[in-house]
């Protein structure tokens, strides 16, 4: 905040996570980046079919605030594995762990 950024970001260790916080100091979690982003890309073109990919973990405010901006949420069992095999299968653009975003 003495910075006067309007984001953060910190990485765990390998640079395979990343945590955000507002301009304001605000932790954004992971439901939160899957919101932003999702109706960012949205709102740019880029997601296919409107559908996001998260899993069982994501909150129900989420979902209803995906609902809200004409988005989906599909829902996998926990595990990066499982979020990137329906990915895959699918051909979605956009997913995320409930804690890790990716």
């Amino acid at each position: 905040m003495k910075a006067g950024a309007a984001l953060g970001v910190a990485f765990d260790g390998d640079a395979d996570r990343a945590i955000f916080a507002s301009g304001s100091g605000r932790l954004v979690d992971g439901d939160g980046v899957l919101l932003v982003v999702g109706r960012y890309l949205k709102s740019a073109g880029k997601l296919k079919g409107n559908v996001i990919v998260g899993t069982t973990m994501a909150n129900l405010g989420l979902e209803r605030a995906l609902e809200k901006s004409g988005l989906k949420l599909t829902r996998t069992a926990v595990g990066d594995r499982y979020v990137l095999e329906e990915m895959l299968r699918s051909g979605r653009t956009w997913a995320a762990n409930s804690r890790d975003t990716f």
